[in-house]
């Protein structure tokens, strides 16, 4: 939740349907025919977009897209996906949003599970979209609260074949996860706490400029991982993102999916970003906010 990243909260065409993660793909498919709707979005992008390309021509690597490959989800599949929203957010008394696109991205810390992202258009009007996990027939939205991810990987943890339960049994799960556990938890306003490993990470607002997005690459931490004591669970440094404030955090994620901040260092003043927040499991970005 690029995720903070959240750069796809509104509707696209259908040749530009693209998973919400992969901001500078966008960009740099120069689908510019979408965002000329929205004269505050095209302001955003055209800023990153150029923040971007002097970062790179200067050696810079930027990390285009933490998830690893999205794909759109195929049509056959489209009917179970949406019906099982829709079936969700009946259950719980809440309305069903017109469905915008659908994509998905297999995750390397369980078997035979995909991350989907969903996009909407919610009854009020505003653009946003759902998370949610999808393991064989198993729909389970994902609601901005840690105990539904908890309750999800419990329900394997007596599994000994291990056909679907969570393995952090190396760095490169343990980092996987702690990106997708922040960008899918949020705080008691509902607002989350999304990884940020590059300029991209970040729900830029309207009044951000090429300038500060260049100046800040600087302020951003690379993740470090390393083994806990005793082997119990994995030690990560990485920076993170909460309403307009941005700091480095260290975690301990412990083998069976928990997740603690150990501590926390803020690095910058305010940021100029938008306000990302969930409420029953719809996320939704307001890029003219007023902090």
């Amino acid at each position: 939740m690029a995720i903070s990243d959240l750069y796809l909260a509104y509707r696209l065409e259908p040749a530009s349907q693209l998973p919400y993660q992969s901001m500078s793909y966008f960009m740099s498919k120069h689908l510019w025919t979408s965002l000329a709707k929205d004269k505050v979005l095209s302001g955003i992008f055209r800023s990153v977009y150029e923040a971007i390309k002097q970062l790179k021509n200067k050696g810079i690597n930027i990390v285009e897209n933490k998830y690893g490959s999205w794909e759109q989800i195929h049509k056959n599949q489209l009917p179970y996906v949406f019906s099982s929203l829709t079936n969700v957010l009946e259950e719980r008394g809440l309305p069903v949003s017109n469905f915008l696109y659908a994509h998905q991205v297999d995750l390397p810390f369980y078997n035979n599970t995909k991350l989907l992202n969903i996009g909407v258009e919610a009854p009020s009007g505003k653009q946003g979209y759902y998370s949610a996990l999808l393991q064989g027939k198993d729909f389970v939205l994902l609601d901005g609260q840690s105990k539904t991810i908890y309750d999800f990987n419990a329900r394997h943890v007596y599994d000994f074949n291990a056909r679907h339960g969570i393995h952090l049994d190396n760095a490169g799960q343990a980092a996987s996860y702690l990106r997708f556990f922040t960008d899918n938890i949020s705080g008691a306003k509902g607002e989350p706490f999304p990884t940020v490993e590059s300029v991209t990470d970040l729900p830029w607002s309207y009044t951000v400029t090429k300038e500060y997005i260049v100046s800040l690459h600087q302020y951003i931490p690379a993740m470090s991982v390393a083994e806990y004591e005793d082997s119990e669970g994995w030690r990560i440094q990485i920076g993170i993102s909460h309403q307009n404030n941005f700091f480095t955090a260290q975690f301990l994620v412990e083998k069976n999916g928990v997740v603690a901040m150990l501590s926390n260092h803020a690095l910058t003043n305010p940021l100029p970003v938008g306000r990302v927040s969930v409420e029953n499991g719809l996320w939704l970005t307001d890029y003219v906010c007023e902090w």
